[in-house]
């Protein structure tokens, strides 16, 4: 383990450990219970573990791998995001004027149509650059004509502020796939991914499939195909170190 990775796990060990004790704080008494101490290891284990720093952790009655199997073989359905998105125009200049009700509501994505001809390319890398300033605006998502999910992309993969000549590359070959109806033409645009999960996939697939599409969020849809939300490996983990949690408390 790194230098960095070390610190850092460290500051998480001592700030849970803080924490756990403060909120159990009675009176003048503080209480550190071992299961404490477990529960602020967790974050530290699942690192060495998934990395492959340790094989086998066991404390006590309580073993790393059995709990992580059990938590991995749980479903995403409690850790997906819903995605309030807007469909991006078509042609149409008058629309401009719709970016501060979609600031204001904070949209999470914007929506493309497979086969549309008649987006225009100023208006798409407006809609971008304006939204792209904000943290909340994440995903590019691509649909067919009925409304079925293509493809996503992440938007700090497409959108460089920083590179306009990438960036309006990005959006004349995203331009170009979606004229032509082109699922392969999407897939070689700045990470689009179609691969897609349900309520009812494993997390360890999740995390497989992330892993394998070099991604941190999975689209996921729903029996229609239409999207329902995102899962990404920050929820995921966060939802594992519960999960763990939980396993140790009982």
């Amino acid at each position: 383990m790194n230098n960095l990775a070390i610190i850092l796990s460290i500051t998480s060990f001592v700030l849970i450990v803080t924490f756990i004790v403060i909120m159990r704080h009675r009176g003048k008494e503080l209480v550190i219970k071992s299961t404490d101490l477990v529960l602020a290891l967790i974050p530290v284990l699942i690192y060495l573990f998934l990395s492959g720093q340790v094989k086998s952790i066991t404390v006590g009655d309580f073993s790393l791998e059995s709990a992580f199997k059990r938590a991995s073989l749980m479903k995403v359905e409690k850790s997906v995001t819903s995605l309030p998105v807007d469909m991006i125009p078509v042609g149409d200049k008058s629309t401009y004027d719709k970016i501060p009700e979609l600031i204001k509501s904070q949209v999470v994505g914007l929506k493309f149509k497979m086969g549309y001809q008649n987006y225009d390319a100023a208006q798409v890398k407006f809609y971008i650059e304006s939204l792209g300033k904000y943290t909340f605006f994440k995903y590019l998502i691509i649909e067919n004509q009925s409304g079925h999910f293509v493809a996503i992309s992440n938007i700090e993969e497409f959108y460089k502020p920083y590179d306009i000549v990438e960036t309006e590359s990005n959006i004349q070959d995203l331009l170009s796939a979606i004229r032509s109806n082109s699922t392969q033409g999407l897939l070689n645009v700045s990470n689009f991914v179609k691969d897609s999960i349900n309520l009812n996939t494993e997390k360890r697939d999740a995390l497989k499939k992330m892993q394998i599409n070099h991604t941190k969020s999975l689209p996921v849809v729903g029996s229609n195909m239409k999207l329902i939300g995102v899962v990404t490996q920050e929820n995921l983990a966060a939802s594992l170190v519960v999960e763990i949690a939980d396993q140790v408390n009982k």
